[in-house]
Order: structure tokens, then C-alpha cells, then sequence
């Protein structure tokens, strides 16, 4: 199962993500669920 040389159904040929790319999205979408989940805490307190 190689997701860089199958085809993918769900994204445009054109817009393909390397593992890299995908990491370093996954690791930027927790960096900011964190910030935004400290800011509700610190609003509610």
C-alpha cells in the first residue's frame, strides 16, 4: 500500500501531498488545536 504511487480518489492529480508534507500538516494542525483549546481555557477561567 504505497499512497504516493496508487492513485488517490480523493484529492486532484494535481494538488498530491509527500509524506513529508502530510507530517508536517498533522504536526501544524495540533500545534493549533493546542493554541486554540489554551486560549478557550484561559477566556473561561
Amino acid at each position: 500500500m504505497d499512497k504516493l504511487t496508487s492513485p488517490d480518489r480523493f484529492q486532484p492529480s494535481w494538488h498530491r501531498y509527500t509524506q513529508a508534507e502530510l507530517l508536517a500538516i498533522s504536526l501544524l494542525d495540533v500545534v493549533i488545536l493546542a493554541k486554540v483549546q489554551q486560549i478557550k481555557n484561559n477566556s473561561h477561567q
